[in-house]
């Protein structure tokens, strides 16, 4: 059995795939006939160019009877997960075996097992010099900081002259940077200071770098100071000496909200005597105005005016990398995470040969029922079943928990300034990727099947997916697409990302599971920290276009960035590797579709808890038709049917449906040939009569079974 997996790095296969596609049309195409052998053409090429080289895969089955696994594993292959959603299973196995399977008689489609990333990022407002110039007038933020050069202090001879300068130097972060130096000179009262506008601002971060060349000994100083009142008065942040200890490159990082104001000024300032110099490199302030401004720009206050529970008795799932345990995500002291549990590799059955013998097939992780405890408690789940600690929180990179809490933070740790757009909603913990933010699709499948298996038990009726896969892929071929959709038909509305590959100049590639045509995807606009839409703008990262079976994407637009939520530890991922964008311990700042989906998610529980019998279609209907295109930067083709109104998406009572026309996967089929479309309505048998919640997948022939049969309409359903 071999014992090393081998997987190529993401951008290497990005570029294959550009060039097995040639044109977008090839996926389409690439359905199983007769003499082609059953595997998506991205994968094709690459085991054909690589045949040594060992793939991870995910193996669709004819049906869930058929046994190809024995196949695999004789052939020196390992079986990893039984995918049984879906009928598949995944795999590692060399290109020669995966070309020899794609013409097995049991085997329905192959495609990578690609990795899946969060969407979630660090983008926000900055001021900042990076002094690409040998001048004061620096500005490389997102806001323009050229009207305000830097000033002098002390003296007045210009950027190039003097003991204050901009220089080019090996002790620069990169290229250029500030430099205050002496040569046994008395440097008191010498340095130089920037006006920066901060009105209206309610979070803000100064960083810089620092570096020291010390020539002899010196008792020299320089201070970092904030003014608030134009420099009247100024507050010493941090006094640094010249000291050859400091010769390696210092990062900096200083809260200076509490100093935030129209009349914002920042200066260095340098004291005794010197015989050396400071390099002073990458100089940011970044901030955020008004706390959860979202909030109002998608008019969820609106709805909690008369609801003085928003969100309770809807369960949400959060398909992400973990879910600490945080005081916001409490209700009187009792947590709202009712569930969690883990799906990502280092906890995922492996499926071996000696297993398979035994027949001791288990995929899943232990459940942990309820066994989240209160913040207050103290105590953790065992760590060997699950991994979590709950005196840090169970979500090592830091992304689902600040998903979570803008799905349903309560806001209790800053006094309701940070609260989600559902604080009082259940949440279920689907944890999927690891430490380093990333998984692969069959552990997000994964994920997906335990909640189809559980949604009756905990009454899911909204997942939040703020992630995508690496890989383009037709929706008809995803093994995660035919998974979200099988959740879709069960009754469970499935909120995804759009993606964050955007470039803001043109349509891009939308990526599965964003390019499913019946999930609700969400691309994110930049509120500019105000309430109102008249100054909001599409985030340029922000993915559109059409898939690659033509359909329109995204669905509808949220903010996306610069937006302040829960922060999962201060020994998370995120926490560490961003020191700027750390409100305090308990809030930190990303930027992403991530961030845009949950709001649509946290919408679509306020509308379920006012009319619980709403089926997905009718959701993504009514939040499409009443989102708001009246504002200056909307477009169809960037912002789809516009930007997100919770409130008028909660009290609409229109009852059409979204995705008519629409067939679903050709994954979802027992047989060879796809679904068929239109033997029997969707309006003339109802949905439990039928029976997907009861009839397994393979008992009734979806060749038999039309679509147009399963009634959306019926009087389960009507609110």
């Amino acid at each position: 059995m071999r014992k090393t997996r081998l997987f190529f790095n993401v951008t290497v296969i990005l570029m294959l795939v550009l060039t097995a596609l040639g044109n977008t049309s090839m996926v389409a195409q690439a359905v199983k006939g007769k003499g082609n052998p059953s595997v998506e053409p991205y994968l094709l090429g690459l085991a054909q160019e690589h045949p040594d080289d060992v793939f991870q895969v995910i193996v669709q089955k004819v049906s869930k009877e058929k046994n190809p696994e024995k196949d695999v594993a004789e052939a020196g292959g390992k079986v990893i997960k039984h995918l049984d959603l879906i009928a598949s299973f995944s795999a590692e196995m060399n290109g020669k075996e995966v070309l020899k399977l794609a013409r097995h008689k049991d085997v329905h489609w192959i495609s990578l097992d690609a990795q899946v990333f969060l969407a979630g990022g660090f983008d926000s407002n900055t001021f900042t010099d990076n002094f690409n110039a040998l001048a004061y007038t620096g500005s490389d933020g997102t806001q323009s900081w050229a009207l305000t050069p830097w000033k002098e202090v002390g003296e007045s001879d210009g950027a190039t002259n003097g003991m204050v300068t901009v220089v080019t130097s090996y002790k620069c972060a990169a290229g250029n940077c500030l430099r205050l130096r002496g040569s046994n000179t008395g440097r008191a009262v010498r340095g130089v200071y920037r006006s920066v506008p901060l009105a209206q601002v309610t979070s803000a971060t100064l960083t810089f770098k620092t570096r020291a060349k010390v020539i002899s000994s010196t008792d020299g100083k320089v201070s970092v100071q904030v003014s608030s009142d134009n420099g009247k008065t100024w507050v010493t942040l941090d006094t640094f000496g010249l000291k050859a200890s400091d010769s390696s490159q210092v990062a900096r990082t200083y809260d200076i909200s509490a100093y935030a104001s129209e009349f914002t000024k920042v200066r260095f300032l340098s004291a005794g005597t010197v015989n050396g110099y400071l390099h002073v490199d990458d100089v940011q302030i970044e901030y955020t105005r008004l706390a959860n401004a979202y909030i109002r720009s998608v008019l969820a206050n609106n709805v909690w005016m008369n609801n003085p529970a928003p969100g309770e008795g809807v369960t949400v799932a959060v398909v992400d990398g973990g879910m600490a345990n945080h005081v916001d995500l409490t209700t009187n002291s009792v947590s709202r995470i009712v569930t969690s549990v883990d799906f990502t590799r280092d906890n995922n059955f492996i499926y071996s040969e000696e297993s398979m013998a035994t027949e001791a097939v288990q995929s899943f992780p232990v459940l942990q029922d309820q066994a989240m405890q209160s913040q207050t408690s103290g105590e953790g789940l065992d760590q060997g079943s699950v991994g979590y600690d709950g005196s840090v929180g169970y979500d090592d990179y830091g992304h689902g928990t600040h998903v979570a809490g803008i799905i349903g933070g309560m806001g209790q740790a800053s006094e309701g300034a940070r609260i989600g757009n559902a604080p009082a909603v259940n949440l279920i913990n689907v944890k999927v990727t690891g430490a380093d933010g990333s998984g692969y699709l069959s552990d997000m499948i994964n994920g997906l099947q335990w909640i189809y298996e559980n949604r009756d038990t905990y009454n899911i009726r909204v997942v939040n997916i703020s992630m995508n896969s690496a890989l383009p892929e037709s929706y008809q071929t995803s093994p995660v697409d035919a998974a979200v959709e099988i959740l879709w038909f069960n009754g469970i509305v499935v909120v995804v990302a759009a993606g964050n590959n955007g470039t803001g100049a043109g349509p891009v590639d939308l990526l599965p599971p964003a390019n499913d045509p019946f999930v609700i995807t969400v691309g994110a606009t930049d509120d500019m920290g105000t309430p109102w839409l008249i100054d909001d703008a599409m985030a340029t990262f922000s993915a559109y276009g059409a898939t690659e079976d033509g359909f329109a994407k995204p669905d509808l637009v949220a903010p996306g960035r610069n937006i302040i939520s829960l922060l999962a530890s201060t020994n998370s991922t995120v926490y560490i590797d961003h020191p700027a964008h750390r409100v305090d311990d308990n809030y930190f700042r990303m930027s992403g579709t991530s961030m845009s989906a949950p709001m649509v998610t946290g919408a679509v529980a306020l509308m379920l808890q006012k009319n619980p019998n709403l089926n997905p279609d009718q959701v993504k209907y009514r939040l499409m038709s009443t989102a708001n295109k009246s504002w200056p930067d909307y477009n169809a083709a960037k912002a789809g049917s516009g930007h997100l109104d919770t409130f008028a998406a909660v009290i609409g009572t229109s009852t059409q449906t979204a995705n008519t026309g629409i067939a679903p996967s050709q994954m979802l089929t027992t047989g060879s040939e796809p679904i068929t479309w239109g033997s029997v309505g969707w309006n003339s048998v109802g949905w439990n009569s039928v029976g997907w919640n009861s009839v397994g997948w393979n008992s009734v022939g979806w060749n038999s079974v039309g679509w147009n049969s399963v009634g959306w309409n019926s009087d389960h359903w009507d609110p």
